[in-house]
């Protein structure tokens, strides 16, 4: 062997392993830097919020204008007949775009689907938007709202408890609003990007329960009230809210246990399909579940479908879900936001958010 090549290869082997050692040191550095940024997001994220809410405490206490269209709702009605337009992941502003690209890497196309931004819980009430999506995760002994940990973290209402005194500073403000539905889907999903979030057991559904009478106090509508009969008339429920366990039967099984019919607890449930006996339903494809929609909304259960939201901006989406009797239409482009793609923007007929389905 040439005794100049018998040294050239460990000075090249040497030069690659130095120069690879390098490159994964700037890779860790970059993502170092990174999840330092998207961490200070999140902080810029609870400081606006605090700052809000306090600004909220003390600030104007006329009605909102969307008030006089919930007073033009008859008593009467009956609540299986009202309609509400609602938004889905109501709590979400804008991605991080730094965020988009890691969300990229692992999902290549579902940085389209979150092309949208929501405004906040107090001005989309103020549009008279009456329901709303929310994505919790435990952490320590309270909660918080957040899509993905670390990487889709920007919201308007980070901080749980905060995000109830919010709705409950409106409804004080604007006394007789119409019933107002939260659903609450409950999150578990790439948990391993914050290792301070908890499990949802069984301790985690009691301070649930504890954090949503705390915050909402007697406006609260629960399963005890509604005393197992029919839903009542909009009489009724004015200024109160309804909360929504969102479709998940293991969740729902760990709420449920030791709570027959869900007495002593302060969520209704949604059984899967809108099955017969089922308060709330999640049917969320207006064309595909036209039937089992209309099935579920003659037994007077509540069904909450999708019209341009998620990602799903199919051509005729608002048409079938107007169409398909759901009394809870979500959505990400509701009117008084900038259009969607292809300038879309959902409403309920004659561009209202509530109205009275025949």
């Amino acid at each position: 062997m040439n005794t100049k090549t018998g040294k050239t290869v460990p000075r090249i082997l040497a030069t690659i392993a130095a120069a690879a050692g390098a490159l994964v040191l700037a890779a860790l550095l970059a993502l170092g830097i990174s999840v330092a940024a998207l961490l200070a997001d999140r902080g810029v994220e609870e400081r606006n919020q605090v700052a809000r809410i306090e600004a909220l405490r003390v600030g104007d206490r006329a009605p909102s204008p969307s008030l006089a269209v919930d007073r033009s709702i008859p008593d009467a009605t009956p609540f299986a007949k009202l309609r509400l337009l609602a938004t889905h992941n109501s709590y979400r502003r804008g991605s991080n775009r730094l965020g988009l690209f890691f969300i990229g890497l692992v999902k290549p196309g579902e940085p389209r689907n979150l092309a949208y931004a929501h405004k906040s819980l107090t001005e989309q009430l103020d549009l008279g938007l009456r329901s709303f999506e929310l994505d919790l995760r435990p952490r320590g002994g309270s909660f918080i709202l957040e899509h993905v940990p670390l990487v889709d973290p920007r919201t308007w209402e980070p901080d749980f408890a905060l995000a109830l005194e919010e709705l409950a500073l409106w409804s004080d403000r604007n006394p007789g609003h119409l019933p107002i539905v939260l659903l609450f889907e409950l999150k578990n999903d790439y948990s391993f990007l914050d290792p301070s979030l908890g499990p949802w057991d069984a301790a985690a559904f009691d301070r649930l329960d504890a954090a949503i009478r705390k915050g909402l106090g007697p406006s609260l509508f629960t399963p005890d009230d509604r005393k197992g009969g029919p839903w009542p008339v909009v009489g009724r429920l004015r200024g109160r809210f309804l909360v929504v366990l969102h479709e998940n039967e293991a969740y729902r099984a760990i709420y449920e246990a030791g709570h027959p019919k869900l007495a002593g607890r302060a969520m209704f449930d949604c059984l899967p399909g809108g099955v017969p006996g089922a308060y709330f339903a999640i049917l969320n494809d207006p064309f595909a579940d036209t039937a089992t929609i209309a099935a579920a909304e003659a037994r007077g259960t509540i069904v909450r479908t999708m019209a341009g939201a998620g990602g799903d901006l199919r051509p005729g989406i608002l048409v079938a879900a107007l169409a398909s009797g759901a009394q809870i239409v979500s959505t990400d482009f509701p009117i008084g936001y900038p259009p969607g793609p292809g300038g879309f923007v959902a409403s309920l007929p004659g561009g209202r958010t509530v109205d009275i389905l025949p």
